[in-house]
């Protein structure tokens, strides 16, 4: 039985998921706008950086305040883990921000999302058994992303596929992050992936794109917003919410960003998708969504019941 207190904290957990889900999905929008003044690199450097400048105080606070529901572990480990998580987001978020430049918004969101499908799958590396249905829900997956991302001459996208690549990156930072947000400083964690991430792209900013400053400060709505809302908060409030949030359940909570990007695409960059376009979001919404259906649960409740028959 659930008690009432973990059932709330459960629906608590939920709700941060899902702001991190709506202000990860209008950031599409907002990372869109940033490269019309300046590049992809410079962007994931400012705005990630930007994000571990703010967390990092604030990581001292909380950890006032903070009452770790596992054991704490050291500060190496915590900074071992933040490393990881570093190097995994530094290959997500840029192959995602270069990939901003050849496709839209509305469909990177949709694109993006397939990490929903791609989380169970790599459970597969770890001889975790996977039900039959969940490969019909990878098949329509793979079918919506084939009818959103192909061209009539039977090509697809560059930046189509860097938003799977970056899909699959999401997918290993969702896992790795469900190992070490029992035990670690939510924010303190945040803090030093940004740092990592942001490091790690200040020399592909000097040597590929050399911005100028006026061009940083002509982008600094977007940068902030980036950097503030979706770096220094959402991505917090992914950990914390992971600490009581199975990968599965975390990533069709945070899939719902898929939609806010295309609504904001739609909004703030005046996007527009064709019927082919929209067939192809609806197949991977639906593969998302099935995807998460319990099939063991229901598989191993319907044999209890035929046993007590």
């Amino acid at each position: 039985m659930i008690t009432h207190m973990s059932r709330k904290t459960s629906v608590g957990h939920a709700l941060l998921m899902t702001g991190a889900a709506v202000i990860w999905g209008s950031t599409f929008a907002a990372q869109s706008a940033g490269m019309r003044h300046i590049g992809p690199f410079t962007f994931s450097a400012v705005r990630s950086l930007l994000a571990a400048l703010c967390l990092f105080p604030a990581s001292f606070i909380f950890e006032r305040f903070e009452q770790l529901p596992g054991s704490r572990v050291s500060r190496k480990k915590e900074l071992i883990s933040g490393l990881i998580l570093g190097v995994i987001l530094f290959f997500a978020a840029n192959l995602q921000q270069v990939g901003l430049q050849f496709t839209t918004a509305g469909k990177a969101g949709f694109i993006t999302s397939l990490y929903i499908v791609i989380v169970p799958l790599f459970g597969l590396l770890v001889n975790r058994h996977t039900h039959p249905l969940l490969w019909l829900c990878v098949f329509v997956a793979l079918a919506g992303f084939y009818t959103l991302s192909v061209n009539e001459d039977f090509t697809i996208g560059i930046g189509d596929l860097m938003m799977l690549g970056c899909a699959i990156c999401f997918s290993l930072h969702i896992l790795y992050v469900d190992r070490c947000a029992l035990s670690m400083n939510a924010v303190r964690l945040s803090c030093i992936q940004f740092a990592v991430m942001g490091f790690l792209s200040l020399p592909f900013m000097l040597l590929l794109e050399q911005p100028h400053i006026h061009s940083v400060f002509s982008a600094w709505f977007t940068l902030v917003y980036a950097g503030l809302l979706s770096g220094g908060v959402a991505y917090t409030m992914q950990i914390l919410a992971q600490r009581r949030l199975a990968p599965s359940t975390a990533s069709i909570i945070g899939s719902q960003e898929s939609v806010f990007a295309a609504l904001t695409g739609w909004l703030f960059l005046h996007e527009r998708m064709n019927g082919r376009e929209l067939l192809g979001c609806a197949l991977v919404l639906i593969s998302v969504i099935c995807s998460q259906i319990p099939f063991d649960s229901i598989r191993n409740a319907k044999q209890s019941q035929s046993g007590d028959l």
